[in-house]
């Protein structure tokens, strides 16, 4: 009867361990959608947009993007990424197609994951068939679960191929 009562315990806490990790990758992915959300959909007021993409991030998280000349350019803090978050917001728009997300928990508050997207990026009221810019990118995030759920710690942004020349770049490791 003891065996079975700690086996039944041992269980119960694997159970509730595995729906604390599934909540976590669900948690994780919707930060995934929501970073592309923020990006394509700046708002009336973008400012408090701005913020609110800051949010899905931790206060202390790291942000390192390629720009389209493959420079690195590193954010750090929501102040930082909230500013970033406007630059070239007033003459361009943006179109991310997310796939691939994989979320993979890495401790009880922690988890990695890449996904990969394709963005478009077009002049506001340009068509996107002309004078518009393709590329496509890698994530690889850490994420931190708060008491508000999971938040971006550390993205790095691996630019893959850019323009139509066809080339693909291996990421970094």
């Amino acid at each position: 009867m003891k065996t079975l009562l700690t086996a039944g315990l041992i269980a119960l806490g694997a159970t509730s361990a595995y729906a604390e990790s599934k909540d976590m990758v669900v948690s994780c992915t919707q930060r995934v959608q929501d970073y592309a959300w923020y990006l394509d959909h700046p708002g009336e007021d973008m400012v408090a947009t701005s913020k609110a993409f800051a949010e899905i991030f931790t206060e202390d998280a790291v942000l390192k993007l390629n720009n389209a000349q493959f420079v690195e350019e590193t954010f750090v803090g929501h102040d930082a990424i909230a500013a970033r978050y406007l630059q070239g917001r007033d003459v361009m728009r943006f179109l991310h197609v997310t796939g691939n997300v994989r979320i993979v928990p890495t401790g009880e508050d922690t988890a990695m994951g890449t996904n990969y997207v394709t963005v478009y990026i077009h002049p506001i009221g340009g068509s996107m068939a002309e004078n518009s810019i393709q590329g496509i990118a890698e994530y690889r995030d850490e994420y931190r679960m708060t008491e508000d759920g999971c938040r971006i710690s550390n993205r790095f942004a691996y630019l893959r191929l850019l323009g139509d020349d066809g080339a693909i770049a291996d990421p970094q490791p």
